[in-house]
């Protein structure tokens, strides 16, 4: 059974589940452990408030902050051209150059073109073969490795107690 905890949390301490050991992307850690507070929009992981580490699509980062990118869901870039596409995402080249980014299938997080899914998104889990994502069954299960009806890990703000499935 998956018992809801804290808002945006990937990690409860394992003596007191009121605090938060490690929160999801684009949130970071209160002092008090008590909370997951939401980085800036243009920021996919912070430190801090005013810290970025790594930012959303179509931003690159530059001394802690992000700046605009040319290619639309690029994940990292140089001043003139994308070098990588964000995950989610496949890159689409010409001449050897990425021109953009196009989606993976439904399910699907990681892929390096789109029917060849690596990383499935949170509630799947990989079907090989083929490389394709099927949902779990559980409610707020993000990991049920190949049986969708046993729970190995919940979404953030949820955590797994007894193992139960439900």
């Amino acid at each position: 059974i998956c018992k809801y905890g804290i808002s945006d949390c990937l990690e409860f301490n394992p003596q007191d589940k009121s605090n938060c050991e490690k929160c999801a992307d684009g949130y970071f850690l209160s002092s008090d452990k008590k909370s997951c507070v939401q980085c800036g929009v243009e920021c996919q992981k912070c430190k801090s408030e005013n810290e970025c580490s790594k930012c959303v699509s179509e931003f690159t980062i530059s001394n802690g902050h992000c700046t605009s990118c040319s290619v639309s869901s690029c994940d990292t870039c140089s001043t003139t051209e994308c070098t990588n596409c964000q995950k989610g995402t496949y890159p689409v080249k010409e001449n050897g150059i990425i021109t953009g980014c196009s989606f993976c299938e439904d399910g699907c997080a990681d892929c390096s073109a789109a029917s060849s899914c690596s990383k499935c998104s949170y509630s799947y889990f990989l079907n090989t073969p083929p490389t394709s994502c099927s949902q779990c069954t559980v409610p707020f299960c993000s990991d049920c490795d190949s049986n969708i009806d046993e729970c190995q890990k919940c979404l953030p703000g949820y955590f797994l107690e007894f193992n139960e499935v439900t």
